[in-house]
């Protein structure tokens, strides 16, 4: 048999030291979590404030103003142009009037996507040109954090009832008020616009790209983020949703308005990215372009 010898006491002691260690490192381990705010987005801290905002509102009206007319600028001495080589002989004439047929028919979408555009690129180089640039802080800080494509479903399929959440909600401002809603947003866009692919294609890139793209990126990274150091989430969350309602400047699309500013919010407040909002953003207007499609065509 062979006989076991009892351990030493200097084992012993290695073996006890590294046990408390163990101990220590799990409990210190347990209360770091528990001390982790639930929300990724309370635990940020962003130095931009009130000022920035009306900073990037002051730069984003002076910029989305010189790109507008910079743009009738170029069409302007695109006509004259024309004129002038047709005066020379240099081009036929009446290429300018042929060019104007041939342009036509997708004149207000080519004018909506300019002037939108415009509005959305000027903000976000302002947002850009005032957070990160200013402040030396990386793009995370406005919320542009990736997620798993596991997350990216789950934010899909919460749009189905929130739409429906939302439906009911218009469904009882129309009854309140005791008529149905219009947006006057459909027709301005689609006034004089023909019913064709080309045209459609132009507002789905400016109503689901760019727009979910800018506003999100103002409202929710920006704004939430600013006021979520200053404010309660809920209040944090209202205020944005409010502002994000507001600056729409349709009055009857408010409650609406402010109830996805509200669900977009809290789904940021949960994730901590705005690409969750921009995804349901942009399945929404997916939604509102199709019933403009839908204007249009006449079906």
């Amino acid at each position: 048999m062979i006989e076991r010898r009892p351990a030493s006491p200097w084992v012993l002691e290695q073996l006890e030291s590294k046990f408390v260690r163990l101990r220590q490192g799990s409990l210190e381990y347990v209360l770091a979590r528990l001390e982790q705010p639930r929300s990724r987005t309370s635990s940020r801290s962003v130095p931009w404030g009130l000022a920035d905002t009306g900073r990037i509102v002051g730069w984003t009206i002076a910029l989305s103003a010189g790109a507008i007319c910079g743009f009738f600028l170029f069409r302007l001495l695109l006509s004259f142009a024309f004129l002038f080589g047709e005066g020379l002989r240099i081009i036929p004439v009446g290429s300018y009037d042929r060019l104007g047929t041939v342009i036509a028919p997708y004149g207000s979408a080519i004018m909506a996507l300019c002037v939108g555009g415009a509005v959305c690129s000027s903000l976000l180089y302002a947002v850009y040109r005032h957070t990160v640039v200013r402040y030396h802080v990386p793009l995370s800080s406005l919320g542009f954090r990736r997620l798993s494509a596991r997350a990216y479903v789950r934010i899909a399929l919460l749009f189905v009832p929130v739409a429906l959440a939302g439906f009911l909600l218009t469904r009882l401002q129309a009854l309140i008020i005791g008529g149905a809603i219009h947006n006057p947003q459909v027709g301005i866009l689609t006034q004089g616009m023909s019913a064709s692919s080309a045209n459609f294609v132009m507002l789905s890139i400016l109503l689901i790209v760019l727009s979910p793209l800018a506003e999100e990126t103002f409202f929710r990274g920006f704004l939430l983020t600013m006021l979520r150091q200053r404010m309660p989430s809920w209040a944090a969350i209202s205020v944005s949703a409010a502002a994000f309602a507001a600056l729409h400047g349709v009055p009857v699309l408010f409650p609406w308005l402010f109830f996805m500013g509200v669900v977009f919010g809290v789904v940021v407040e949960k994730t901590g990215s705005i690409y969750s909002s921009m995804l349901l953003h942009a399945m929404a207007n997916t939604i509102a372009t199709l019933s403009i499609v839908v204007a249009v065509s006449g079906w």
